[in-house]
């Protein structure tokens, strides 16, 4: 009775509806200088995604200046696990540096959605994660110009106490032209 039946069941099973847990990611980044650190995290994050176990895609993808991936898991916990896990976690921790903002959507579902579809329901349905994006602006450029004052200084302190040539054609402090020594 079993012989008869077991192709039978396994017709049936093929047609089973199998649902998997989508997930959909975007990030910006601050500026171009935060993208080798990016790079970084992705080339170690996409690596270990890829060998998850529930893992049965990964996608990556640049839209209007976003950042996104697009994983399909097994189930929710699968994916769960992978983010908190490894190369992951530590790109999360420093997420917030190098982001300007981040927003995140998961959900169950029995297809996989195509690129665009992915960045319509992430559009409509992600969550923002981390610090506003008009917070980030203002710490930024406080930030940047701390650094270019300090940083002015330091060459300022380098070349007129070492004695080492200025690079600038015209030294201000002399009011001498360096193009002839």
């Amino acid at each position: 009775l079993f012989k008869i039946f077991s192709p039978l069941c396994n017709f049936y099973s093929f047609f089973d509806i199998i649902t998997m847990y989508i997930s959909i990611t975007g990030l910006r980044l601050k500026s171009l200088w935060h993208f080798p650190q990016f790079g970084y995290h992705v080339s170690c994050s996409s690596e270990q995604a890829k060998n998850a176990p529930g893992n049965l895609s990964a996608q990556f993808n640049y839209v209007h200046g976003v950042h996104h991936t697009l994983t399909v898991w097994k189930d929710r916990a699968s994916m769960t696990k992978f983010m908190a896990s490894g190369a992951h976690a530590k790109a999360m921790k420093v997420t917030s540096n190098i982001s300007s903002f981040t927003k995140v959507y998961g959900y169950e579902s029995d297809t996989i959605p195509t690129w665009e579809e992915a960045i319509t329901v992430w559009n409509e349905k992600g969550e923002s994660h981390g610090r506003s994006r008009i917070y980030e602006t203002k710490e930024t450029k406080a930030k940047s110009m701390s650094l270019i004052a300090a940083g002015s200084l330091m060459i300022f302190l380098v070349f007129n106490f070492c004695d080492i040539p200025s690079p600038m054609p015209f030294d201000i402090l002399n009011n001498r032209s360096n193009l002839n020594t």
